[in-house]
């Protein structure tokens, strides 16, 4: 559901419901924590999803957004055990930065983290992975879109015993 109640103010609310079959469990979409991933190893799972969006445009040149999500999880196979998974991100944008169709982008948010589990073994994740981006799309004409970005990812696995993850990527947008 869509609700833009001004031409530069946009909310969204959007809700799926999945079922994974054993071994093809992703229960937090491959980003989160492995147990946020994978609350009950490769049983079979089903998954309530609850996302909320929004975006403002503050002026031409600026953009605020960002995004929550909730994540209730139930094994099918093997159990009856729950667990909860939230996720949340904010973001910035530059549209236009330096030339028509140049955007500055940055992202802060946290990956899919167990918040509360069942089963007495496995634990939460105790600590809390935060996901840092910056990026620059370079839209060489209106075909190509060239984009360097770099992203940090604080205390992977929600584990503050992991060292920070830095990654630089290069993509590329060809669009015919």
């Amino acid at each position: 559901m869509i609700y833009q109640p001004t031409e530069n103010l946009v909310f969204a609310v959007d809700y799926n419901r999945r079922y994974f079959n054993p071994d093809e469990v992703f229960v937090g979409g491959g980003t989160g924590s492995f147990i946020a991933n994978k609350p009950f190893g490769d049983s079979a799972t089903t998954s309530d999803n609850l996302g909320f969006q929004f975006n403002w445009r503050v002026f031409d040149n600026f953009e605020f957004g960002g995004w929550f999500g909730s994540t209730w999880a139930d094994q099918k196979q093997g159990g009856d055990d729950n667990a909860t998974v939230i996720n949340w991100a904010t973001t910035l944008a530059f549209p236009d930065l330096l030339k028509e169709g140049d955007m500055l982008g940055v992202v802060v948010g946290m990956p899919p983290k167990v918040v509360d589990h069942s089963i007495d073994d496995l634990e939460e994740d105790d600590d809390t992975s935060i996901h840092i981006e910056t990026f620059y799309r370079f839209q060489i004409n209106e075909y190509i879109g060239i984009t360097p970005g770099f992203y940090l990812i604080t205390d992977p696995e929600h584990d503050s015993r992991n060292d920070t993850i830095f990654v630089g990527v290069l993509r590329t947008l060809f669009q015919f």
